[in-house]
């Protein structure tokens, strides 16, 4: 396998900036339209059931279509957002990633941040008992630059592989469901 021979740091390529930031607790906000995204959600496919809360002068704040979400703690989930009906907002739990151009495809930055190369620079510049990273930490990783055609080979090879363990998964527990059914037929079988 070959060295990567070209990297460039994440400072260069992306504005980095941190979640916004609640002066109290979501509970005490009154009941709206916005979503708040907390570093617990990005994992989450369907950001319903997230908190809505009414939010004035989010414009600065709300995440914007291909902004790269990555959790400040702990296991540091990394998504892409895709723009959804509602106004989204980060929390102060997750940081945002966004690129500058079109020279980085959003979701190679997400599949290179969840290598293991990726995890392990996360891991190095990260700090405390409870791992966390920090704005300034997140900014000096390295990323290798790789042609937009590379970029997109990287991407659809991904996008097969989560298909099939998607399936894998699909197949799993319907096996699981077809074991119970058997068990709890045999148990009840005179």
């Amino acid at each position: 396998m070959n060295a990567i021979e070209k990297e460039i740091k994440l400072e260069e390529i992306a504005e980095i900036k941190t979640g916004y930031t609640f002066k109290t607790a979501l509970s005490e906000y009154q009941n709206g339209n916005t979503i708040i995204l907390q570093a617990g959600d990005i994992s989450n496919n369907d950001w319903s059931k997230c908190n809505k809360i009414k939010l004035d002068n989010i414009e600065n704040h709300s995440l914007k279509d291909g902004d790269v979400l990555l959790s400040v703690r702990g296991s540091f989930v990394v998504k892409v957002f895709r723009k959804i009906k509602n106004p989204v907002v980060a929390s102060s739990s997750v940081l945002i990633i966004r690129l500058k151009n079109k020279t980085f495809n959003p979701e190679y930055l997400k599949i290179y941040l969840e290598s293991k190369d990726g995890q392990k620079q996360i891991e190095t510049l990260s700090s405390g008992s409870i791992k966390s990273i920090s704005k300034k930490n997140l900014s000096q990783i390295k990323i290798p630059i790789v042609s937009n055609k590379k970029q997109q080979e990287i991407i659809q090879i991904n996008q097969r592989f989560n298909k099939y363990i998607e399936l894998i998964e699909t197949k799993q527990e319907l096996i699981q469901k077809i074991g119970q059914k058997i068990i709890n037929d045999k148990i009840k079988e005179k």
